[in-house]
């Protein structure tokens, strides 16, 4: 029976099994509930709605309507005294291209909340997907750890039975206890790991413990089968990060366009009404007036200018970030893919020397040391094909994520 514990170890590292389909709408769904109820997540969607109202302020402006209203009375030599009042409105007036400019600022802040969001989504599934996959691998590595100590207890009672028998060596019995207590060792080592992972994993996502988890989230057509040149044009076009960083320099090339049109400073009228001496004078009034640019508007340009330029170069970073991570991503699905091939032959060929090896030890051909030899040999292979099994799992995860196939927000 070939590749049985390693079956069993990697059931929770599927991917690609077809059979996942039925349950794996429910799986998305409770990793995409773990996902909204995170701290980074909540932070993001606050943050998100924040830039929502400062993009509604950006285009409503600061134009308000001021109302004043004042009441008095005044005595005048030999005529007594009199009642006056006045009443006054007045407001300040953007100049159309103000208008414009700010009602393209409030659509560029809208879409950069958003692309902002989504790319703290992207990044939180990228980080569920590396703690999930190393704890199911630790997981897949101590159920091996197991069964390597049961089959190391096996063999050295068998030994110890030979020896009472007079068929085998005290040597063999130590040699085969030795065995054991590094198995034992092993298994113990491999235990830690996956508790210290279940941990770090159920901190920040809680629940998510579960081998189900990633079942049936990376369909075959996103990303799995792309040359690097396409994968690498889809990654720089789903990138959020990116699209935000193109946003966030379309902000800033508006903020210096404003800073410069605001130059021109806008207009205050004002409409006044009066009464005084009882009613006996009454006036209507109309008044403009126009601020005077100084030194400050002109600065105000500066820091604009310095903060797109800025823009820039964050932008540059990001796509330079981007591409890496595609192309990066890109190599390990083909390593990967070779590896595990790799790894299944060498775990077949451990077994197969492993069974030769077993049936000349029944004929007494072969030493307990050469058995040693080919069974460290087959669970060294294991350890390999989990490895580069849930290095597959991780690399397709991660395609699937940043090629929003899956994990993608709502809305």
């Amino acid at each position: 029976m070939k590749h049985v514990l390693p079956t069993l170890a990697v059931a929770g590292l599927v991917l690609l099994a077809g059979g996942a389909a039925s349950y794996a709408q429910p799986a998305e769904a409770q990793v995409r509930a773990a996902l909204e109820d995170a701290p980074a997540i909540a932070a993001a969607r606050a943050d998100r709605d924040a830039a929502l109202a400062r993009a509604e302020q950006t285009g409503l402006g600061t134009y308000e309507t001021s109302l004043d209203a004042g009441m008095a009375r005044r005595r005048v030599d030999a005529s007594g005294d009199s009642m006056e009042w006045e009443l006054g409105v007045s407001r300040r007036f953007r100049w159309p291209e103000k208008r414009r400019l700010d009602a393209e600022l409030s659509r560029t802040e809208i879409a950069l909340a958003e692309a902002g969001y989504a790319a703290a989504w992207q990044a939180e599934a990228l980080a569920w997907a590396g703690l999930w996959v190393r704890w199911n691998r630790a997981r897949a590595l101590e159920d091996v750890m197991a069964g390597r100590v049961e089959d190391a207890r096996a063999r050295r009672d068998g030994e110890r039975a030979r020896l009472e028998q007079a068929r085998g060596r005290a040597v063999d019995v130590d040699r085969l206890d030795r065995d054991l207590a590094l198995a034992e060792s092993a298994f113990e080592t491999a235990r830690q790991d996956s508790e210290l992972a279940r941990l770090a994993l159920e901190a920040r996502f809680p629940g998510m413990a579960r081998p189900d988890m990633a079942a049936g989230l990376v369909p075959e057509t996103c990303g799995v089968d792309r040359d690097a040149e396409d994968t690498l044009a889809a990654a720089l076009h789903a990138s959020p990060s990116l699209r935000a960083a193109r946003l966030e320099l379309a902000r800033s090339q508006l903020q210096r366009r404003r800073a410069e049109y605001d130059r021109r400073t806008d207009p205050q009228l004002g409409l006044q009404v009066f009464s005084e001496r009882d009613g006996r004078e009454t006036g209507v009034g109309v008044s403009v007036s126009v601020p005077i640019a100084g030194g400050l508007r002109a600065a105000r340009v500066d820091e604009a200018a310095a903060r797109q330029s800025g823009s820039i170069a964050s932008l540059s970073a990001i796509e330079a970030e981007v591409r890496r991570a595609a192309l990066e991503l890109e190599a390990r699905n083909i390593r990967t893919e070779r590896r595990l091939s790799q790894t299944r032959d060498a775990v077949d060929t451990a077994e197969q020397v492993l069974a030769r090896l077993q049936r000349g030890r029944d004929l007494q051909a072969v030493t307990v040391l050469d058995i040693l030899e080919a069974r460290t040999a087959l669970w060294s292979a294991r350890e390999a094909e989990i490895a580069a099994e849930a290095d597959r799992l991780e690399t397709r995860l991660q395609l699937g994520i940043r090629l929003e196939c899956v994990l993608v927000p709502d809305g």
